[in-house]
């Protein structure tokens, strides 16, 4: 018996320490819509090098547990919220857990809302912002902004720029916000808006600043990149007060294959995940519970598929082997099906925004 209690004791000890090695980075709460995908893909909230080493466990009242995610396409009798608790294992047993609330909203009704959509490449692809009208076309959004392309749908129009970051919104010279050396988004409105703010603001970005940080991360790069994001937000905030802001925690990107077929060693899907977690929690931290119920966080980490839903493509698996193998081609941006899932991440939150602040 004492050979055993020793047993125990260590076990317990070093499943204890496992817990303490992985961390969950989930939000209080995510918003979902009826009818529309909501998703947590295990791989972006878990630091591990490979997620596929450990057995996640959803413990939820709804939903499906699958192998990589939990899926949940609510309907309008799932209205409501519920707790969702996730149980991470490896080989000695619990090596972490988290939790989060998921609230589920109906869709809210017409309500005449004017919305501007900032960010970098993925919000120039325009994708995302059109599957937003779509999802919220009987909530009366249409987009404001001074960016268009001849490939955009009908209606979407943007502040998006492709390769742009936190600093080159709040100091650049090209920026629509920055005037005379300044950031000053009161005269944007003026000049471009007909001086009405917009009713809602999203800022989708950080993968840029993330790939930024390179393989020397450091606290002193991560609060110049959080120091440029308060800068803007405060901005927002002082010039559109009654503004309805959101702040996208932006997802982690594809695999390696991806990332050296981008960058070859330049950095490595690995550097560029420690990277972007540094960032995604630092602004949950800052942005999350302000105090102010017109701000608060996007987790659109969370709903994109990094495994099925970016580009491939087929090539020989060395030179001169006739064998073909697939391999992911793109880093950052994902295909369509992977733009549509920012979109649904984002009409959640906005469709419940609209509902919340009434």
């Amino acid at each position: 018996m004492k050979h055993l209690a020793v047993l125990m004791i260590g076990f317990s000890i070093l499943s204890l320490c496992a817990a303490e090695r992985l961390r969950l980075t989930l939000p209080e709460k995510i918003y979902a819509m009826p009818g529309v995908e909501c998703n947590i893909y295990f791989a972006s909230l878990a630091d591990v090098v490979n997620p596929a080493n450990y057995f996640f466990e959803v413990r939820a009242p709804k939903g499906r547990n699958d192998t990589g995610r939990w899926r949940f396409t609510p309907t309008e009798k799932d209205c409501g919220e519920f707790e969702l608790r996730l149980n991470v294992y490896d080989d000695t047993g619990l090596a972490g857990t988290g939790k989060t609330r998921i609230v589920v909203l109906p869709k809210a009704g017409k309500n005449e809302k004017t919305l501007l959509l900032i960010g970098s490449s993925e919000t120039a692809a325009g994708i995302y912002p059109a599957r937003i009208l779509e999802l919220m076309k009987d909530a009366g959004i249409t987009l404001t902004g001074t960016v268009r392309r001849a490939d955009y749908a009908p209606g979407v129009v943007t502040e998006g720029y492709g390769g742009w970051s936190y600093a080159m919104f709040t100091r650049n010279a090209g920026s629509p916000f920055v005037r005379e050396g300044k950031l000053d988004f009161k005269q944007y409105i003026d000049r471009k808006c007909n001086g009405k703010a917009p009713d809602i603001i999203t800022i989708t970005l950080g993968g840029n600043d993330a790939f930024g940080m390179g393989y020397n991360a450091s606290e002193e790069k991560l609060a110049a990149i959080l120091g440029n994001a308060e800068k803007l937000i405060s901005d927002l905030r002082r010039s559109a007060p009654e503004a309805i802001i959101g702040v996208g925690l932006t997802y982690q990107g594809a695999g390696q294959d991806a990332f050296g077929a981008n960058y070859g060693c330049l950095l490595s899907a690995r550097q560029f995940r420690i990277n972007h977690r540094m960032l995604i929690e630092s602004l949950m931290k800052k942005f999350e519970n302000t105090g102010d119920n017109r701000l608060s966080v996007i987790p659109i980490y969370l709903n994109i598929d990094g495994e099925h839903n970016f580009p491939t493509v087929s090539e020989p698996a060395s030179q001169g082997n006739s064998l073909r193998v697939v391999r992911q081609s793109n880093a950052r941006h994902p295909t369509p099906a992977g733009y549509r899932q920012i979109g649904d991440a984002m009409s959640a939150w906005i469709n419940a925004k609209i509902i919340e602040t009434k």
